[in-house]
């Protein structure tokens, strides 16, 4: 039997929300969402992302989608803060849970930077 996905079924209520942090390592030189988009422009393939997750995926494409920015994936089985840190790669897209834990607690010069945007 035949159906339509998108018109045959009804939402009856909404599962969970789960936020994304989009977080900088300490050697990328940006403070906003909108540096990290013209960066990403004027170096297309050479931004390193962690994907530890199926819906940072699913984010990193939309974003790429919706902005036309070129990120070079890196799929992580676990969080990727400590790479960040180190610089192996310059942003993570992560849970707020996952990420809010080890974000220091003062924002020093050598610290992470994290934003958020609607998708």
């Amino acid at each position: 039997m035949p159906f339509d996905p998108l018109n045959d079924f009804t939402p009856v209520s909404m599962v969970g929300l789960l936020p994304l942090l989009f977080t900088v390592g300490p050697d990328v030189p940006v403070s906003s969402m909108k540096e990290l988009l013209d960066l990403a422009k004027s170096k297309p393939g050479a931004l390193n992302v962690a994907i530890p997750s199926t819906s940072a995926r699913v984010a990193l494409q939309l974003l790429q989608q919706l902005t036309h920015v070129e990120l070079f994936p890196i799929t992580y089985k676990t969080t990727a803060f400590m790479d960040l840190l180190s610089g192996r790669l310059q942003l993570t897209i992560e849970s707020a849970s996952a990420t809010l834990p080890q974000m220091p607690r003062r924002q020093d010069q050598g610290a992470c930077r994290q934003f958020g945007a609607p998708i």
